[in-house]
């Protein structure tokens, strides 16, 4: 069996300014996986046809930065699936692609931001009331 090297990357626009490939580059390397991650600069009108072309494109997943965040998930909630988190908070910052091209978007900023307060503050933001 051949092993095709897995493709990843991060949507945005502007986006030539972003450390993403360096950093998951580096942690593909360190973890012996083979991948690439790359930077696709995708102006606002064009998301739609980079959602529908990916599957083509044979990506594993990728992550979604400004300007992009709101209209994947809502493209998503009509031509994909989105986990309760994107739901809930109305954005999409990764996307896995699935064996058949089918997308899911993800919304990992929420999550990870609560688990750095419980976990690194020390702080239980339940019940209270917080300005970000």
């Amino acid at each position: 069996m051949i092993m095709t090297k897995l493709k990843y990357g991060i949507i945005g626009h502007p986006i030539k300014h972003s450390l993403s490939p360096a950093m998951h580059g580096a942690a593909f390397n360190a973890l012996g996986i083979d991948a690439e991650y790359r930077l696709y600069d995708i102006e606002p009108p064009d998301v739609v046809k980079f959602l529908e072309n990916c599957g083509s494109e044979k990506m594993s997943g990728f992550n979604v930065t400004i300007p992009h965040k709101i209209a994947v998930k809502d493209c998503l909630e009509r031509n994909g699936s989105l986990d309760e988190n994107a739901k809930r908070l109305g954005a999409v910052n990764t996307v896995k692609v699935a064996e058949g091209g089918s997308l899911c978007g993800y919304n990992t900023d929420g999550p990870g931001f609560y688990r750095s307060l419980v976990e690194d503050l020390k702080c239980e933001p339940e019940g209270k009331e917080v300005f970000v």
